[in-house]
């Protein structure tokens, strides 16, 4: 069964505050590296791993793998530990946007490159995306970004319940 997106979100905001082992060593990737071994293209626990909190957040409240790569619109061992490749997958299925909603996976530009860092909106309102995010200083962080940010690279739009 498909997750819906408040327990994602959930999921998400009981993460904040978790803190990474050195070394990019991190319970997200664990989890699936360890419940789901083909979920990606590799284990991925020692990377770089914003990306993979987002994954795990859906993971996590799927039943299944195939419930989660639908709803990430993500094949089966896929690329998509990394946010260009997730962000990829999402348009090739018509799934991006440049407004984004509740559950939806921001993608973030940095300043030296594209599609660098994403996260996972938890609330919107009329001046700004909240999002919680992975991988960020290390550990899962709350943060807010002006809608009209140029850092704003896309929105992936998963598929829900």
């Amino acid at each position: 069964m498909r997750p819906t997106a408040n327990q994602c979100v959930k999921t998400a905001l009981s993460n904040v505050g978790y803190k990474e082992a050195k070394g990019n060593k991190n319970k997200f990737a664990r989890y699936i590296d360890n419940h789901y071994p083909t979920f990606y293209n590799g284990r991925k626990n020692g990377v770089d791993w914003c990306d993979i909190f987002y994954d795990y957040c859906i993971l996590y409240n799927a039943k299944s793998a195939k419930d989660a790569e639908y709803v990430l619109c993500q094949p089966s061992r896929s690329c998509g530990a990394g946010c260009k490749w997730s962000y990829q997958y999402y348009k090739a299925k018509g799934r991006t946007s440049k407004i984004g909603h509740f559950g939806d996976q921001v993608f973030l530009n940095s300043d030296t490159k594209k599609c660098s860092h994403t996260g996972m909106i938890y609330k919107v309102d009329d001046k700004y995306y909240y999002y919680v995010a992975g991988n960020d200083g290390n550990k899962v962080t709350k943060h807010k970004i002006l809608k009209t940010s140029s850092k704003i690279y896309g929105f992936g739009r998963p598929r829900y319940k």
